[in-house]
């Protein structure tokens, strides 16, 4: 009776030893570091910089594995960019010229990507695609991790308005995300939108809040920045007059509010403005 309780507790032990080794070897969202967070607009493109720490056991030794970003936008996510970047590595035992992943320890890893940017990719989903399998036997796997939703795309309303080479300037830092700069650059220009633009990127909040009371014909962007500011300064009334405004004269507009991360936080009040 001894006897078959040790063989018990040794085939047990056995088997929550090798659950433990499986859960210790998948790659999770978990292991995967990005910048920025959210990710945003940069200059008419989305990037992102990832950290991948590859867990031991995850790489096969004869395997050879590509790592690649997807982003998925539109109304159901049914459009798709893949971003050119991708990363290839192999097993410890594998003779080729990729970079070796221990077996043992695995490795941490780091792939840039850019998207070019396409409207309606405020609700962009990032996808990480790994793609692995045995040289020898030619059979792959392929699995992928959800990432990120949304993606800021507040900067990409900036736009030509007084056609000058000080405002192309600014708008040139804007692109850039150098917001600061861009600040002190349209702020000599006057009253308009991207200077709203500029110090709510900046965050110089009371600043733009001054500005929009002095722009002389506010149109609906006018409107859709002030309930921008309003939800980073928790103030729901500039959402609702802001949103109830760009509804009335630029519906279309008034929808993005429904995927834009300005307004995550205040989703029930965006759908009871703006009608899908």
């Amino acid at each position: 009776m001894k006897t078959i309780k040790i063989i018990m507790f040794v085939a047990a032990t056995g088997l929550l030893s090798a659950c433990g080794s499986k859960r210790a070897t998948d790659l999770t969202a978990g292991n995967v570091t990005i910048d920025p967070i959210p990710l945003t607009y940069v200059n008419k493109t989305v990037p992102a910089s990832l950290t991948i720490q590859l867990p031991p056991q995850f790489v096969g030794k004869t395997d050879l594995m590509t790592l690649s970003c997807e982003l998925r936008y539109g109304a159901q996510h049914q459009l798709s960019e893949t971003a050119g970047e991708t990363l290839t590595v192999q097993g410890e035992m594998l003779e080729s010229h990729y970079p070796i992943v221990s077996y043992k320890n695995g490795k941490r890893l780091n792939l840039n990507v850019q998207f070019p940017y396409k409207e309606g990719m405020d609700n962009g989903q990032l996808f990480l695609k790994i793609q692995k399998g045995p040289k020898v036997e030619k059979k792959t796997t392929q699995r992928e991790l959800k990432l990120t939703e949304g993606v800021l795309c507040t900067p990409s309303f900036a736009q030509p308005i007084l056609n000058t080479d000080r405002e192309a300037e600014g708008l040139r830092y804007l692109q850039q995300g150098r917001y600061t700069l861009a600040t002190a650059v349209l702020e000599q220009l006057g009253s308009n939108n991207n200077t709203v633009l500029a110090q709510i990127l900046s965050q110089d909040y009371a600043a733009a809040q001054v500005t929009l009371t002095t722009i002389a014909s506010p149109d609906a962007l006018t409107h859709y920045l002030k309930a921008v500011l309003g939800a980073r300064m928790n103030n729901e009334e500039d959402i609702r007059t802001g949103l109830k405004a760009v509804a009335n004269t630029n519906p279309q507009l008034a929808k993005r509010a429904l995927t834009d991360l300005e307004f995550q936080h205040y989703q029930s009040l965006v759908r009871e403005l703006v009608k899908e």
